[in-house]
């Protein structure tokens, strides 16, 4: 599993935070993404000592990183689009 946690960091949606929920047009994707932010904007299930996520081979489709999910989620058809759009999610 990798250890980096840079996109757990979801934003508190009281504070207007990262708005992926807005982006997902499945309701069990919303209802599951709002369930995993935190009071304080983190994701619950990251191990905030390790850095690693406690369910990683079991994550959301909206969790994993890759041009396809990105394509289905988001409308990205390009490899550059999906590059640029995970670089942007980060910032």
């Amino acid at each position: 599993m990798p250890a980096c946690g840079a996109c757990c960091y979801l934003g508190a949606p009281s504070a207007g935070g990262r708005d992926v929920a807005a982006l997902l047009t499945a309701p069990a994707d919303v209802a599951a993404y709002l369930a995993m932010v935190a009071p304080d904007g983190w994701c619950v299930h990251l191990d905030r000592a390790s850095r690693g996520c406690t369910v990683y081979d079991a994550r959301p489709r909206f969790c994993r990183a890759t041009p396809a999910v990105f394509a289905n989620l988001y409308g990205l058809e390009e490899e550059a689009d999906f590059d640029a759009a995970a670089i942007a999610a980060l910032s």
